[in-house]
């Protein structure tokens, strides 16, 4: 089995060669670049601090010097991964630019920068620190910067595949025989506080994952090589180990496909197991295996748009691809409004990456109610990089831990499962209010059906005189049996008629549907399920307070 798993061998998400339009004349100010510097997270191991400091670079004249000084900072990936830390370099804050022209169509720039770092440990923390990156950054100096340095000055894992592309992640200025030339390089010494929103013992929001009485998991798994279909792919791996895991966990299972051997691999590249619980809940859980994740096409989307709107556990397990896949990952699905769900994006140095993209996306669906998108979803990422390995292991913590209301954890418990080698944090939680001894009441759950419809096929349900009160009544499908399409009509106090007015939130033409109403005196609800395709359509409809 391949036991390499860092992920190297990727797209790039940064370019030296084109770092954005020309901005006014050579010499002179460039306009501040703000970015938000505290956020809330919560680590078992690590500190959230900011980090600020006086920068120089060289670059061509006509590049944008806020966009060349961003680019410069990814070298603190690699700068920070050599104490066992990140910076978040999707929340880089560049201000104060001052440009100066040099011979040769160059420039020199200075300028101010404010960084999110995740730092190791808990105590004994910096009030400063040393930085050293490469002073030119355009091309021909990120070049030769590669050719002179990439050898010596590396984290010694896989050199064939450092480039000058990727060297940002790879650089280190501690290695042995590592000896950087002034000429080259920028020194400086950053500032570093403490962050204000640095959260402890933060609780998951256990009575929203199970208002519906069900706990609905989606896990998506990537190859470490893409087209790979043998069982020593160590991605492949990876999935076969969760899938022994969950026949160990969910003993007594429906498994689809049926006589599922211990390691299928890419002959069974999604498996669901269903779980009905003694106490009337239900557990389902969707393994998918993808060739890279960026790269899946419509039919992977269509699948996880039916699986992952209704999903209160959504994890991703594989190369982050400096996070392209990241990113590819943000971009899809489609969301309840009001919907509560953890992610975990579990791949090589996630946070480092990440600039809010999930928290855009929600903030977006409910601003009135959720204005800072965090309501809604809390995202658990690493600092460090992620080894398939640990993969299973690290996405079953966080599923036991979920699943297991009667028992709850607060995030600096069960994140201290996951291996501590990925330095795992949880950004978002800071609005959560569940805690054993605050356990909000979810006070009615009265409706929850299972059924299914055909193409026009009808199936009424009537709540008993609910309370004033806010409620939610949601659709979602079968995860075993993909198929159909079937929607929710909603009406107070009569049978809806099959239209417009009474329709609920249609989520990409499957059966995940939502309607949110709000009753001002004690009413009787009436719900309808419409087959809205040929093919049969199986379905959950659940009715909660909100």
């Amino acid at each position: 089995m391949k036991t390499n798993h860092r992920k190297t061998r990727v797209s790039v998400v940064v370019s030296f060669a084109v770092v954005g339009a020309a901005c006014g004349g050579v010499e002179g100010d460039e306009p501040e670049v703000a970015a938000v510097m505290e956020e809330p997270l919560s680590s078992p191991n690590a500190t959230l601090m900011n980090f600020e400091y006086n920068g120089e670079l060289v670059t061509t004249s006509g590049a944008s010097s806020v966009a060349a000084a961003k680019s410069q900072a990814f070298y603190l990936v690699g700068h920070f991964n050599e104490i066992g830390g990140v910076a978040r370099v999707g929340r880089t804050s560049v201000s104060n630019v001052k440009t100066y022209a040099l011979a040769g169509g160059l420039k020199r720039a200075t300028f101010r920068v404010k960084i999110p770092v995740v730092w190791p440990g808990k105590t004994n923390l910096p009030s400063s620190y040393s930085i050293t990156l490469p002073k030119r950054v355009d091309l021909p100096g990120q070049t030769a910067f590669h050719a002179r340095y990439s050898l010596t000055c590396n984290d010694a894992y896989e050199p064939d595949q450092i480039k000058v592309a990727n060297y940002w992640y790879h650089y280190r200025t501690k290695a042995s025989g590592c000896t950087l030339a002034a000429a080259d390089v920028t020194t400086t010494t950053a500032s570093a506080v403490v962050s204000t929103e640095n959260t402890v013992a933060k609780f998951p929001e256990y009575h929203r994952i199970w208002e519906d009485n069900q706990f609905n998991v989606v896990t998506v798994w990537g190859k470490y090589e893409q087209g790979a279909t043998a069982n020593d792919d160590a991605g492949i791996a990876a999935y076969n180990r969760f899938l022994r895991e969950m026949k160990i966990y969910l003993p007594g299972a429906t498994i689809s496909p049926a006589n599922l051997p211990d390691d299928p691999g890419d002959s069974a590249r999604e498996v669901v197991f269903t779980k009905e619980l003694a106490n009337g809940r239900r557990i389902s859980v969707v393994a998918i295996l993808t060739d890279e994740l960026k790269s899946e096409g419509a039919a992977f989307d269509k699948r996880y748009n039916e699986v992952s709107t209704g999903a209160d556990l959504i994890a991703y397990s594989g190369h982050a691809g400096l996070g392209s896949n990241i990113a590819a990952l943000t971009q899809k699905g489609r969301w309840f409004p009001g919907k509560y769900q953890v992610f975990f994006m579990n791949g090589c140095d996630t946070f480092a990456y990440d600039n809010d993209a999930m928290f855009n996306v929600r903030k977006a669906l409910d601003p009135a109610r959720d204005p800072t998108g965090t309501k809604n979803a809390d995202v658990i990422m690493n600092a460090m990089p992620a080894y398939f390995q640990d993969m299973a292991q690290g996405t079953m913590a966080i599923l036991r831990a979920l699943a297991d209301d009667a028992n709850p954890r607060h995030y600096g418990q069960f994140l201290a499962d996951i291996a501590g080698v990925q330095v795992p944090l949880v950004i978002g939680e800071t609005d959560n209010v569940f805690s054993p001894v605050n356990r909000p009441v979810i006070k009615w759950k009265g409706l929850a059906k299972s059924d299914s419809v055909g193409k026009s096929q009808r199936i009424d349900y009537t709540t008993e005189s609910l309370a004033p009160g806010t409620y939610v009544f949601e659709l979602t499908p079968d995860f075993a049996t993909p198929a159909g399409d079937a929607d929710l009509y909603i009406r107070v106090g009569r049978a809806p008629s099959i239209s417009s007015t009474y329709k609920c939130q249609s989520y990409k033409w499957n059966t995940n549907e939502r309607c949110r109403i709000t009753l001002n005196a004690s009413s009787i609800v009436y719900a309808s399920v419409v087959g809205d395709s040929q093919k049969v359509a199986p379905f959950f409809v659940r009715g909660f307070s909100n």
